[in-house]
């Protein structure tokens, strides 16, 4: 073998190794993506309100547990049944998990202990790990306010409003993370954070 032999020899050598390096190292980088900073937003406020089983609810109930919370209404024509079907969706999902569910009405006139008992039954909730919840208007819309979501009771001019997202919770009472209900990516995202806040 000649020295210019020699030398294209040793150069394609170095050129498959740095090729088989590269390949292996994207391959790592793909199968451990880098995981998003879950971030304390901010913090549960203080709320007393009561459950389908017409108990008292407090936030001491779901402190030390990592929760999923939003606020629906059983007579609502919108996206309530898909938010509550997809929670449904979510709990089948996180099955085994010590994760809390917390469904709050924003119309507590009509939704008693004994109405959210029988939403429960028919959208299937386990009700093991779910509290649907009501109150009075003002814990109800002072604890949607300190959540930081839109929630506002009927008038004379509008309807109930309140916000389509599903809000994170870690153990400790903070909010970390609000996830649009019809957004596929949005609700893997939560299945995957809910695990890991719950070490899961």
């Amino acid at each position: 073998m000649n020295k210019t032999q020699k030398y294209l020899t040793i150069a394609l050598w170095s050129l498959t190794v740095i090729a088989m390096v590269s390949f292996v190292a994207s391959g790592m980088w793909r199968r451990e993506p880098q995981r998003r900073e879950l971030e304390r937003l901010f913090e549960v406020p203080q709320f007393k309100l009561v459950d389908q089983n017409d108990q008292s609810f407090t936030k001491k109930d779901v402190l030390g547990k990592v929760w999923i919370a939003d606020f629906v209404f059983t007579q609502c024509a919108g996206p309530c049944p898909m938010m509550t079907q997809a929670m449904v969706e979510l709990q089948k999902e996180l099955a085994g998990s010590p994760i809390q569910f917390v469904s709050v009405s924003v119309d507590p006139a009509h939704d008693t202990p004994v109405v959210l008992k029988k939403y429960a039954a028919a959208m299937k909730a386990d009700e093991k790990n779910w509290t649907f919840a009501t109150g009075e208007p003002t814990e109800i819309f002072g604890l949607a306010a300190g959540m930081k979501i839109a929630a506002s009771a009927a008038d004379a001019e509008n309807s109930i409003i309140h916000s389509e997202k599903f809000i994170l919770v870690d153990e400790k009472g903070w909010i970390r993370g609000y996830y649009f209900f019809k957004d596929p990516e949005k609700r893997r995202e939560l299945i995957d954070d809910a695990r890991r806040l719950a070490g899961k």
